[in-house]
């Protein structure tokens, strides 16, 4: 370090990897979250690249870091100190999003709490940079599913071949598609924003050009993913279903989105400025020079460091009402003139991290079943906690059920207005005859009350927290076969056996 970084360089910087070292080894479960969602994920797999591109960026630049001198970053700390709060508030209410972003912000402001805003500015982009490491945008796959299934139904239709859908499948004569996880195009997405990213900031100077690159390069990614979906289609439908529908299904798409990137990158050479490469002439020292000896080269640091330590810390505070008890859910008695009933279908949802689990079915006096599935959470954390995108009814793997239609719906019990999550279902009996279908509700009781949204649902266990009542909460799905009633049954079901169930969760919460 002594011949390549300038002497009064060297304290700021082993007091950021100092620093780094502590956020990485107090947040290890959060960062180790991270690097498995890296490990078990190819949306995300290129998590691997950013933290080593992020080094390189940043030492590229570093003559032009070693011209300014550092300076106490005060500011930097409140950027810190928003970081851990950040953190806090996401353990809280169990959104691993904002816990990871968290993390990597702390990563990002130690810097400049340590060196200061203006000498960190050349470092400015490869340190944002390193918030692509953290996996987000899962939350899209719906919608990119839906996009997907559109524009290839409708591209196929304007082929001259005829099609059959429902919700996100679909039939031609050759055979049966459905788009999947793999087909929403958010593996295209992730990587064509880090590509784009990356592209922009090495060749372009404007930044209204780099934002345009970027834009561009999510919209090629969309396209992209429409495009190969319908000429895979095509593919199978035209070869009798002998290519395109295995494991070469995959290695066409990725051979596809590379020549996509090659056209992306060809368009960028068309505007990029050659001369942003040669970004490394000195600039004169600005700042007050912050040697060994000053008060602030050690303070700052030291500040930070509590800051890091606090935060972690100030959790078990907030958690120290939470029950350590086991669970086991509490019965009711039917009311209404309901009664136990056999299921009315063998289905459950696809979620087994609960801390304990119930599931009945009741008769109405009019002989309409409904079937309950209850799933109650206790000690929740990383793996195990309420409100999950990974809680669906049905996933892509069941070979008996798959999703139809989903929306929300209105419903009122107990004095209360909700918002719930309906799901319609089918059995993959022949897509296109009248299969079994079900139709089912899913509400959140937490706080003592029914929550509609999960968004909701997450803040009213927040709130539950810091009243000292624990972090019991519980998901219930509601189904009876589809049909013209269906919602009507459901209503009728919450509408009189709402009270009693919400009595047994009660129970439950109270009992250890």
């Amino acid at each position: 370090m002594s011949d390549v970084v300038p002497r009064r360089w060297r304290l700021p910087l082993i007091a950021c990897l100092l620093l780094w070292g502590l956020v990485l080894g107090v947040y290890h479960q959060t960062a180790m979250d991270i690097v498995d969602v890296w490990e078990r994920s190819n949306s995300y797999a290129h998590g691997w690249f950013v933290p080593p591109i992020t080094l390189w960026l940043m030492w590229r630049r570093r003559d032009e870091v070693w011209a300014r001198a550092p300076a106490a970053g005060f500011t930097g700390l409140l950027a810190l100190a928003l970081c851990a709060m950040l953190w806090v508030a996401g353990r809280l209410l169990a959104v691993n999003a904002a816990m990871q972003f968290a993390v990597a912000g702390m990563l990002i402001a130690v810097v400049p709490a340590c060196v200061g805003w203006r000498a960190a500015r050349p470092w400015a982009f490869p340190l944002l940079f390193l918030l692509l490491a953290v996996p987000f945008g899962d939350f899209m796959l719906p919608q990119l599913m839906d996009w997907t299934a559109d524009f290839t139904v409708l591209a196929v239709r304007w082929t001259g071949i005829p099609v059959y859908r429902e919700g996100l499948h679909f039939v031609i004569p050759s055979g049966s598609w459905s788009v999947a996880e793999a087909c929403s195009g958010i593996r295209y997405m992730v990587a064509s924003v880090m590509a784009g990213c990356l592209y922009g900031y090495l060749y372009f100077r404007s930044t209204w050009l780099r934002v345009a690159f970027l834009a561009l390069s999510v919209s090629m990614a969309l396209v992209a993913n429409w495009l190969r979906a319908y000429i895979i289609v095509l593919l199978g439908h035209y070869s009798n279903n002998t290519i395109a529908t295995g494991v070469d299904h995959l290695i066409y798409g990725w051979f596809f989105f590379a020549l996509v990137l090659m056209l992306l990158f060809w368009i960028g050479s068309r505007w990029h400025d050659p001369l942003v490469q040669v970004e490394r002439s000195p600039e004169a020292a600005v700042g007050t020079d912050m040697g060994a000896g000053t008060w602030s080269a050690w303070l700052v640091p030291a500040v930070s460091a509590v800051m890091v330590l606090g935060a972690a810390q100030a959790l078990p505070l907030l958690q120290h009402s939470v029950s350590r008890q086991p669970v086991a859910v509490q019965s009711w008695a039917p009311a209404a003139g309901w009664r136990a009933s056999a299921f009315p279908f063998a289905w459950s949802p696809e979620y087994d991290d609960a801390s304990a689990q119930a599931h009945v079915a009741l008769a109405s006096p009019a002989g309409d079943i409904v079937g309950v599935h209850v799933h109650y959470f206790r000690l929740q954390g990383a793996q195990r906690k309420l409100v999950s995108s990974s809680h669906v009814l049905t996933s892509e793997s069941n070979t008996h059920w798959m999703p139809v239609e989903i929306e929300q719906v209105g419903l009122q019990t107990q004095g209360q207005t909700l918002s719930v999550r309906e799901e319609q279902l089918r059995s993959r009996e022949r897509l296109t005859a009248e299969g079994r279908r079900l139709r089912a509700w899913q509400l959140y009781w937490v706080d003592g009350r029914w929550v509609g949204s999960p968004i909701r649902a997450k803040w009213a266990g927040a709130m539950q927290l810091l009243k000292a009542q624990g972090d019991d909460g519980a998901l219930i799905t509601v189904y009876t076969q589809d049909g013209p009633q269906a919602r009507a049954v459901l209503t009728a079901f919450m509408q009189t056996q709402g009270a009693a169930l919400m009595g047994a969760l009660v129970s439950t919460q109270g009992r250890n």
